[in-house]
């Protein structure tokens, strides 16, 4: 017998190395289409999923059981990640990947020094990232997701609050509200100043088990409701039972 080893690879998927200009990083994106009918060149919706390096592999895997099924549409998944290797290597490497995200994702810098974090992210996935998927695979341009989860929640809702028009969905699950100084709660109330449609549909939920989320996130989804903004769709869910990590599956599907 004769043995090599060699980094796994979810199948059908391309894997890109990006640098941002805007966000001054390099970025780890992760892309598979999902079509039953190969020949097709029907555009599709895209689901652009944050933190990839934790769920891409899950997202794909649970989109393309669900088409195959015929219980979702066809559709591309695109993965937002960092080069970091694989988060079950070491410590050190999941450290760098935790920093990373936070580097990004949170809304106040976490060093000035390096950039302006959650703008400059959204810079990227805007300005570079999009046009780059949109040019490259037959994507609908009138039809993205935003898929956040925690860290990613939170980032989602700053996109909704900042560029909503940018996609036309987002989930923002178990997102991490209470801190940062609350500084999300501030951006929602200057979005929401002067502002009557939001055409969009929000999925917000949080797991029962995440008992220092629960409330603040039900206060937000009760802040927005009580926005009445027209052509918004917001469906909110508790996933009895569930943890800040076992929720994901239910999240996912």
């Amino acid at each position: 017998m004769t043995e090599s080893r060699t980094h796994a690879l979810l199948p059908g998927a391309d894997l890109h190395l990006l640098k941002s200009t805007i966000a001054d990083d390099e970025f780890e994106v992760s892309v598979t289409v999902l079509r039953i009918e190969v020949e097709s060149r029907k555009r599709l919706p895209v689901v652009y999923v944050l933190d990839a390096n934790l769920q891409f592999a899950m997202a794909a895997q649970t989109a393309w059981l669900m088409i195959f099924a015929r219980e979702l549409p066809e559709m591309i998944i695109v993965g937002i990640g960092h080069p970091v290797g694989s988060l079950l290597a070491d410590p050190s490497v999941a450290q760098k990947y935790s920093e990373a995200r936070r580097r990004h994702m949170e809304p106040i810098p976490v060093d000035p020094r390096q950039g302006q974090g959650a703008p400059d992210f959204l810079g990227f996935i805007r300005d570079e990232l999009i046009p780059f998927v949109e040019s490259t695979y037959p994507a609908d341009a009138a039809d993205r997701t935003l898929f956040g989860r925690s860290l990613g929640g939170l980032f989602s809702l700053y996109v909704l609050f900042h560029y909503p028009e940018m996609f036309i969905r987002y989930i923002a699950g178990s997102p991490s509200l209470g801190g940062h100084g609350g500084v999300i709660h501030h951006h929602e109330r200057e979005f929401a100043t002067g502002r009557t449609s939001l055409p969009v549909k929000l999925f917000m939920s949080v797991a029962s088990l995440e008992h220092h989320r629960v409330a603040v996130v039900e206060e937000m989804v009760e802040t927005l409701k009580s926005r009445n903004y027209a052509g918004f769709d917001l469906t909110y869910d508790k996933f009895d039972g569930e943890t800040h990590v076992s929720v994901v599956g239910h999240l996912l599907s």
